[in-house]
């Protein structure tokens, strides 16, 4: 028992164990000793009532050390990995947290919602969350869209594309009208990269619930505005004229006809 007792101490002091877990180890062998000390006083005919008491009592402890073992290594590397979100280091960490998949999901909707954190950390527990999918990530996720910071918002946007729940949807359509944009010095244009993730997403969601016309169109038009933007013509005017035909009597088909003009 002595044996049993000094190997949940080391344990303990190496980290392999939590302070709870060798409390109720040390209980079982605590609990198992004085049922051995009782039967020394009621003195048995036989040795096998000790012998079974010694074998269930190793067993216990096998068991528990087996079940929460795991678990601690593996909350361990979520805890690290998690404080090396948003280093820098090629993505290494945001890559060990998707493979580890839905057992990091707690931890990640932890370091996005905690505004302490450095934003590069933010936006890649958000990224995070879309690749794993999991659906209990969805509602910290629609939060998000509410963060600071742009680029967090751009990538919860694309991750709530990604988790396809319609509970996404309303918020997806206020992103539309995003305020944040980038001066972009090679066309002399304002680019809304929250507001074109926010589109993107939503074309995803739209087979999920009806939108309305003008909703669809405006989705295509803000797409359609920012490759113009970015001086990417043809694919301006894939989306313009995907619009006019599609949804021929809104207001943004009007504008998509003015856009053209432009650029024929």
């Amino acid at each position: 028992m002595e044996k049993e007792r000094e190997r949940i101490e080391r344990m303990l002091r190496e980290g392999k164990i939590t302070k709870e877990q060798s409390e109720k180890l040390l209980k079982a062998l605590d609990e198992s000793a004085a049922t051995e000390k009782e039967r020394r006083v009621r003195k048995p005919k036989t040795k096998i009532v000790s012998i079974l008491i010694t074998v269930i009592a190793l067993v216990i402890i096998g068991g528990l050390l087996a079940v929460h073992l795991p678990k601690v290594k593996l909350q361990r590397k979520i805890d690290r990995e998690i404080s090396q979100l948003g280093t820098g280091d090629q993505f290494k960490a945001l890559n060990v947290l998707i493979k580890i998949g839905k057992p990091a999901v707690p931890a990640l909707i932890e370091a996005l919602q905690d505004q302490s954190n450095p934003f590069t950390r933010r936006w890649e527990a958000a990224k995070a969350l879309g690749v794993i999918k999991d659906e209990g990530a969805v509602e910290p996720l629609i939060k998000a869209m509410s963060d600071e910071n742009e680029v967090v918002r751009r990538v919860t946007a694309e991750a709530l594309g990604k988790l396809g729940d319609t509970r996404a949807i309303p918020v997806l359509k206020k992103a539309l009208k995003d305020p944040k944009y980038y001066y972009d010095k090679r066309t002399g244009r304002n680019r809304y990269y929250t507001r074109e993730s926010a589109a993107k997403s939503l074309k995803k969601l739209e087979k999920k619930i009806p939108l309305t016309s003008e909703e669809k169109a405006k989705a295509l038009y803000t797409l359609g505005e920012n490759y113009q933007f970015n001086k990417m013509y043809p694919r301006a005017i894939k989306e313009y004229e995907k619009l006019i035909k599609e949804y021929p009597k809104t207001t943004w088909a009007t504008k998509a006809r003015e856009q053209l003009k432009k650029l024929k």
